[in-house]
């Protein structure tokens, strides 16, 4: 069974490295640090700031592997408001904000996560290689004219609001996606997030639409749009985390260690785990953009450390998005 959500778990790397005979396997103990993609800030013109993108969520996992084991990572895309259907359509990127005639919604943030000897197709949505999938580090929601992104965790924060009713996209959960904004948007599902509610045509001034969800392991829902008389426009659901404690090619069980992306506030939404060592506050990994400048979020990040147990990071290997497959194969010692 997957461990849902990675609640409760701890980590740590349990393998020995061994330089065997000849012919003879190598094992390696292994790191693949996930961070998944901010969400984006709304582009609604004034000064009011907490309509920023929630914070990715980062997942680490530990195992032992062996020379010729191939480790395909996806890293987690943040996308730009005016984007082409395209990039949405990427297994790695998050739910649509809510498009005009009015002031559009942000869109959320992709999830990262890696597979072990099977590349992964770049579709949204289940496939028959969803088993290899080892580990999702989920993307924040996207911010909208009155309301911020939820941050991804385990369970995804909700979306915020302005005054009147709930209408935010909520979190992604481990066995579900987040629902809808009451009045439109989509909610999230199995590897993406809901797209969030257009804006409309009126009434009311300014006509906002709601942000997308951060997709995940379960994708955050899209937010509902600016109604007049009834609720300002919302933010998107973070998306959910996952790990597999198990796989057939592995001579052991993998341990987990995570932590939540923030939920949007008035500036850059922190990501999770920026207290580790190899996150770089220059790129920042994951960060959701803060502010109301319509501005993309952070990408993700998936570094792969490997080496004998008393030195892990002996070789590393670091990767941003790509629209190909990208992998480490274990070498021989």
């Amino acid at each position: 069974m997957p461990i849902r959500g990675l609640l409760g778990f701890g980590g740590g790397a349990t393998g020995m490295a061994n330089a065997g005979g000849a012919g003879e396997p190598v094992e390696y103990s292994v790191e693949v640090k996930l961070w998944g993609g901010g969400g984006s800030a709304s582009s609604r013109p004034s000064p009011v700031s907490n309509r920023g993108g929630g914070g990715g969520a980062f997942v680490k996992a530990s195992f032992t592997a062996t020379s010729g084991t191939v480790l395909y990572a996806y890293v987690g895309k943040a996308v730009a408001h005016a984007s082409p259907a395209a990039d949405y359509a990427s297994a790695n990127s998050g739910g649509k904000g809510g498009p005009g005639p009015g002031d559009v919604g942000a869109p959320g943030g992709g999830h990262s996560f890696f597979t072990i000897n099977a590349p992964h197709p770049r579709g949204k949505g289940s496939t028959p290689v969803d088993p290899a999938i080892m580990a999702v580090a989920a993307g924040g929601g996207g911010g909208s004219g009155s309301g911020q992104g939820g941050g991804a965790a385990a369970i995804g924060g909700t979306g915020g609001t302005g005054p009147g009713p709930a209408a935010y996209g909520r979190g992604g959960t481990p066995t579900a996606g987040g629902a809808a904004g009451p009045k439109g948007g989509q909610s999230g599902g199995f590897l993406y997030g809901g797209d969030g509610m257009a804006s409309g045509g009126g009434p009311g001034n300014p006509i906002q639409g709601g942000g997308g969800g951060g997709s995940g392991w379960y994708g955050g829902g899209g937010a509902s749009h600016h109604e007049c008389c009834w609720a300002e426009a919302s933010g998107g659901g973070g998306g959910s985390s996952y790990g597999r404690p198990t796989h057939a090619d592995l001579p052991g069980t993998v341990t987990f260690s995570s932590s939540g992306g923030a939920n949007a506030t008035s500036g850059d939404a922190g990501a999770g785990g920026e207290p580790d060592p190899q996150w770089n506050g220059t790129a920042k990994y994951g960060r959701g953009r803060g502010g109301n400048a319509g501005e993309t979020g952070y990408e993700g990040r998936i570094i792969i450390n490997y080496g004998p147990p008393t030195n892990v990071t002996e070789n590393t290997a670091s990767y941003g998005y790509s629209g190909s497959d990208q992998s480490v194969n274990l070498p021989p010692g």
